[in-house]
């Protein structure tokens, strides 16, 4: 356990956090530093003199019914040859004003290399795929926030607000460089606006009428605003091609540090997940960090598997998370010397007797198979192997899906169903309903369908209410 003054020193270190220093712009300036590609469009849209937006994206782009995401544009080659812009590349366009670098220390070099590509030259619409962002399921809405500060600032030195990167982030909702809460607009979430090319109102002294604002507890700001430093950061983090193993490393010896490592450098798993969600409970009403927070707590949790060794691609905002429980900035996280392997996740096992009785203990307690294969540092078949021959037995799920179960399964899905309700009522792993979907086209339409009556439903239903709730009230 971590002694008090460790605790304390922590405490106290992490209620003074700096704010980030802004690179601020220039009148006239054609670019502003951290600016979004749909912020460089909108104001050029603005200076332009057209009448439509429409006009606007027909000159840099050269094709009508197309618009841009404020997540991953596509077809930056073409917006860098039309706009005078004060780079030598389209590729260093990407690099500053897109939220590619936030995904570049986390994924795969080749992949990163493709997505790059496809921003720059191509479409991007199959990178949110490749970078983990569905499976994620915190998702890559085109959500448009801005802070109320940096419009004021911008107002007054560059003479028209603009859209930072930074605050279109999953999870930033507090600007870094002031410390304000960010207006949020869904327009472009409820395909309003989408070929539009607009500003944040600087006309308007009354934002909240347009845009939504996140009533967020006092205690949450010191843990939103670490997530919003964090993530800010992670721009200006620039490694070298980094080894598979450079983050679990540092993790584990974070881990090591805060002393949850056991005398035979296993990774204490329960400790580590309640530390965790203590840590960040402040945050358990706000989207995403709710469900995050929800699925860290089940047999299948995310945390365990991003100090692993990588598989998979994970939403950087899950790696933001346990960097903050473990530094106060990105910087600070890297540990010297800790760039090799240098501390083995997989030292010699304790002699059987021993695990065994370890195994029965943690059967008696009421933990799961998968929760103690975390805990003892074994496999999960090892453990129901174990679990024989100290006389427990555990019933297994069969191998072979019964067409019955796989039946349900498919009308499920194909009626809209959430997947952890489907999960709940067949007891079936999450990969293995994913897999069913993914191995049928007509399933997969079926279900985008189903989704969407019931978006549309949900629309209908809230302007009703709120049409009722008009007449009721006047």
């Amino acid at each position: 356990m971590i002694g008090s003054t460790y605790k304390d020193e922590q405490q106290e270190r992490r209620h003074t956090l700096p704010l980030l220093a802004k690179s601020a712009g220039m009148a006239g300036d054609i670019l502003v530093p951290e600016e979004t590609i749909f912020g460089i469009v909108s104001r050029y849209h603005i200076l332009s003199g057209h009448s439509s937006s429409v006009d606007t994206l027909l000159e840099l782009l050269s094709r009508r019914g197309i618009c841009i995401s404020s997540s991953l544009p596509s077809s930056l080659h073409l917006i860098f040859q039309h706009l005078p812009l004060p780079l030598q590349t389209a590729e260093e366009l990407a690099e500053r004003h897109t939220p590619l670098p936030y995904f570049r220390a986390f994924a795969n070099p080749v992949h990163y290399a493709a997505i790059a590509q496809s921003v720059t030259m191509g479409r991007a619409c199959n990178s949110k795929i490749t970078l983990g962002l569905l499976a994620s399921r915190i998702g890559a809405e085109d959500v448009l926030r801005f802070c109320p500060e940096c419009a004021k600032y911008d107002r007054e030195v560059t003479g028209v607000a603009t859209w930072y990167r930074v605050h279109q982030l999953p999870g930033v909702l507090l600007c870094p460089y002031h410390r304000a809460p960010l207006f949020e607009n869904r327009c472009l979430v409820r395909r309003l606006k989408r070929q539009q090319l607009f500003l944040p109102d600087s006309t308007k002294e009354d934002w909240s009428k347009e845009y939504n604002i996140s009533v967020i507890d006092k205690r949450a700001y010191e843990k939103l605003f670490r997530v919003a430093l964090l993530s800010a950061q992670l721009f200006q983090h620039r490694p070298e091609p980094a080894k598979a193993n450079t983050w679990r490393n540092q993790y584990l010896a974070h881990f090591s540090e805060r002393g949850l490592l056991t005398p035979a450098l296993r990774i204490r798993q329960l400790q580590l997940q309640s530390e965790f969600v203590d840590f960040w409970s402040d945050l358990k009403s706000l989207t995403p960090f709710a469900e995050l927070l929800d699925r860290c707590k089940r047999d299948d949790s995310w945390l365990a598997n991003l100090y692993r060794r990588s598989r998979s691609a994970h939403h950087p905002l899950m790696h933001v998370l346990l960097i903050g429980l473990l530094a106060d900035n990105i910087n600070s996280f890297f540990i010297p010397g800790e760039e090799t392997s240098k501390v083995n996740i997989a030292p010699c096992a304790p002699r059987a007797p021993e695990q065994e009785h370890n195994i029965a203990s943690l059967l008696a307690a009421g933990l799961s198979v998968r929760q103690i294969s975390k805990e003892v540092g074994l496999s999960i078949n090892s453990v129901l192997t174990k679990a024989e021959k100290i006389g427990t037995v555990i019933k297994r799920r069969p191998k072979k899906l019964n067409a019955g179960v796989r039946e349900q399964v498919r009308l499920a899905l194909a009626g809209g169903q959430a997947i952890p309700d489907i999960v709940e009522a067949t007891r079936l792993s999450p990969s293995t309903i994913n897999r069913i979907l993914g191995g049928d086209k007509a399933l997969q339409t079926q279900r985008t369908i189903a989704l969407r009556q019931q978006r549309q439903t949900g629309q209908k239903q809230s302007v009703s209410y709120n049409r009722k709730f008009t007449e009721i009230r006047f």
